[in-house]
């Protein structure tokens, strides 16, 4: 059941958007911004039953950005900071 799949892989993302208008008057600009994610998996074979198990492991907004993610109705979001994930995927 493994055999297709590589033991382990690494991702990288990055996200943009253009500068945006916070305001239905077109007054207050929200500047443009990029951000970069990166990611991990690992895969091995659980040791009873020999059935996968997937560890995966993420950092999203690796500089630490601080950027504006969307408006809506005059309202701001700010992005997230540097955030880091780690999961774990296994059938028993």
């Amino acid at each position: 059941m493994l055999g297709a799949l590589p033991p382990s892989s690494a991702a990288a993302r990055s996200r943009a958007a253009g500068k945006t208008y916070a305001n239905a008057a077109s007054t207050q600009v929200l500047p443009a911004w990029t951000r970069f994610d990166l990611g991990a998996r690992y895969t091995f074979l659980w040791p009873w039953n020999g059935k996968p198990i997937f560890v995966r492991a993420a950092i999203e907004n690796v500089e630490n950005f601080g950027y504006y993610l969307s408006t809506y109705s005059g309202l701001v979001a700010i992005g997230g900071p540097r955030t880091y994930l780690v999961s774990t995927t296994f059938n028993v």
